[in-house]
């Protein structure tokens, strides 16, 4: 047998790709350049890069171009290498592309399968069912040419992005697989969320891939792996749903009349509560995050607006205002806070105006309010390792109080004062409604939308104008006491400072304790100074301690002078002298070593 070169080889599978090419290319249009058509067909990088594909796909296109039987096609299959996945679509625009009286695709199908090549028959039995989905019968009976639909290139993701566009945009249904993974868009705002997906992920692919590229180029063995960011497309439709039907929920109960406990605890059941993660003074300690939402309106730095949260839900804002009213008719409120399924650590709100209301829902064991009481009975303790929720409630203080139960009951409490929630279990819903602080800053568009929104607050109220000048003046006096407080807290700190400066002042007069000390055997002064009234330090004071190393201008005990003599002698003997810059009780002579 001839063996052909690697070159030889790689040459013939090139010129099949080439002539697989030039027979599926269309005919040159009515007035082209002859230069035009005499070009070499270009092929694409896939074609190129699986020259053995593209050998099988040159033979799956002679043969279909003849109006040979499809015995000659399984023979030219069977010549050709082993063909990818790539070379269903080619037979089958091959075949769409033949003449009359040529092999169908289901004949071709049915020879590639009755092939003698194992391989072969078994990846075209495989493919063979592909192969009348991806030719498609023709619009025109009398034409009697299919029309071909080309697939994507194996493994383009551009393909499965374009496809998914174009559903999207068309608004037609999505397939089984991709139901389970992005959901049904059964709205508009489902639609335009699932196309900015597609747009997050090109974004979010490019600049981690190069950032992974330079790490590979510059860092060396280090490569550094790029941050994948994650977008939950179910958790974004189930809220778009949840909100759907809460919405509806609270619509049949406001138009109905029915602003009871139950029909609000209904409509909140069926809504997802969104994450919060800016309220940080609330958030129990090792959270991240909280399910809560503000309705009405907010304040935050210099702004003074309606909340996304208000446009988003307006039947259950309804809902919620229409429950207050039933309530208390004459309170002011401006804001609803709805929390679900944390207990808040302690707090003060100090953008509260007046007093507040609360209640609570769900099915729940505990959860009651601890509220800050000076005539209550239950005292508090601030934990020692957290931190001051004001100058008044610092950490380790106790304070009176009392416990609120607000299960399915209405509760007023001052939030300016510190309170929190109890531990619980089970399912709890809390509703806060008060009034914000800084209303009167709310244009006059806030105002129409929050009157649209079914909350009927009278902004020129003359209790309301009161109390922001009771809070106003609250204000200015807290601030007025601070300062003062920390005029206190200077002057205690240079009281202090001054005591410990008189202190070290006298020490130096008084000099250092008069002790001796053994000092590894050398007889050395002790460095402590003496307290006030004694020639010693606080430690050879006390029962005459001094007197076991005697003082430095007195003599030695017998029993220590002895001891000291002899280590003495032997550390000279080393070569071992004592320190240069201090008085030593000598015993020895230091020359005659």
């Amino acid at each position: 047998p001839v063996v052909a070169s690697p070159r030889a080889a790689r040459a013939s599978s090139s010129s099949a790709a080439a002539a697989a090419a030039a027979a599926l290319a269309p005919a040159p249009r009515v007035g082209a350049s002859p230069l035009a058509s005499s070009r070499p067909p270009r092929l694409s990088p896939a074609t190129r890069k699986a020259p053995s594909s593209a050998a099988a796909a040159a033979a799956v296109a002679a043969a279909a171009s003849s109006s040979s039987p499809p015995s000659s096609a399984s023979s030219a299959l069977a010549a050709a290498p082993a063909p990818a996945p790539v070379v269903a679509a080619a037979a089958a625009v091959a075949a769409a592309q033949a003449p009359r009286g040529g092999a169908s695709p289901s004949e071709l199908a049915q020879a590639c399968a009755d092939s003698q090549s194992p391989k072969l028959s078994r990846r075209w039995r495989a493919l063979s069912p592909s192969l009348e989905a991806v030719v498609a019968p023709a619009e025109s009976p009398s034409e009697g040419v299919p029309a071909v639909v080309a697939p994507p290139p194996p493994g383009s993701d551009r393909g499965k992005r374009q496809q998914q566009r174009r559903k999207l945009e068309g608004g037609e249904q999505l397939g089984a697989a991709q139901k389970k993974v992005i959901g049904t868009p059964t709205t508009p705002l489902h639609k335009l969320l699932l196309r900015g997906r597609l747009a997050f992920q090109r974004r979010s692919k490019r600049p981690a891939a190069a950032a992974g590229e330079r790490a590979a180029l510059v860092g060396g063995a280090a490569k550094a792996k790029p941050k994948e960011k994650t977008f939950s497309i179910k958790r974004r439709t189930r809220f778009l749903q949840s909100v759907e039907a809460s919405e509806a929920a609270a619509k049949a109960a406001v138009e109905t009349g029915d602003a009871s406990l139950d029909s609000v605890q209904g409509a909140l059941q069926l809504l997802e509560v969104p994450r919060n993660t800016s309220r940080k003074n609330v958030m129990p300690k090792g959270q991240r995050f909280i399910n809560g939402m503000l309705l009405g309106v907010f304040a935050y730095g210099g702004r003074v607006g309606l909340s996304l949260a208000t446009s988003r839900h307006p039947w259950l804002t309804r809902l919620l205002a229409a429950a207050m009213r039933m309530e208390a008719s004459e309170f002011p409120f401006t804001s609803i806070q709805v929390n679900y399924n944390y207990a808040a650590k302690p707090h003060v709100d100090r953008n509260n105006l007046g007093p507040s209301y609360i209640v609570a829902l769900g099915e729940h064991a505990g959860g009651d309010l601890w509220v800050h009481d000076e005539g209550g009975q239950a005292t508090f303790t601030m934990p020692e390792d957290d931190e001051d929720v004001s100058a008044v409630y610092r950490a380790g203080k106790s304070f009176p109080g009392r416990e609120l139960c607000v299960r399915g009951r209405w509760a007023r409490f001052d939030g300016t004062r510190l309170h929190f929630t109890l531990p619980f279990s089970g399912e709890r819903y809390s509703l806060i409604f008060f009034a914000c602080d800084r209303c009167a800053a709310a244009d006059a568009s806030t105002r129409e939308g929050l009157l649209q929104a079914g909350f009927e607050f009278d902004w020129s109220s003359p209790a309301l104008q009161e109390q922001l000048a009771k809070k106003q003046q609250s204000v200015r006096a807290a601030l007025l006491e601070e300062r003062q407080k920390r005029q206190l807290r200077e002057v205690a700190r240079e009281a202090r400072e001054e005591r410990v400066r008189e202190q070290q002042e006298a020490k130096e007069l008084r000099g250092r304790c008069i002790g001796r000390t053994w000092a590894g055997g050398w007889g050395l002064r002790c460095t402590v100074g003496g307290v006030e009234g004694s020639d010693f330090c606080g430690s050879h004071a006390p029962g005459d301690k001094w007197m076991v190393h005697g003082r430095m201008d007195g003599p030695l005990p017998p029993a220590k002078q002895e001891e000291m003599a002899k280590c003495q002698r032997k550390m000279v003997a080393q070569g071992k002298r004592p320190p240069a810059d201090v008085e030593a009780t000598l015993l020895v002579e230091l020359a005659a070593a």
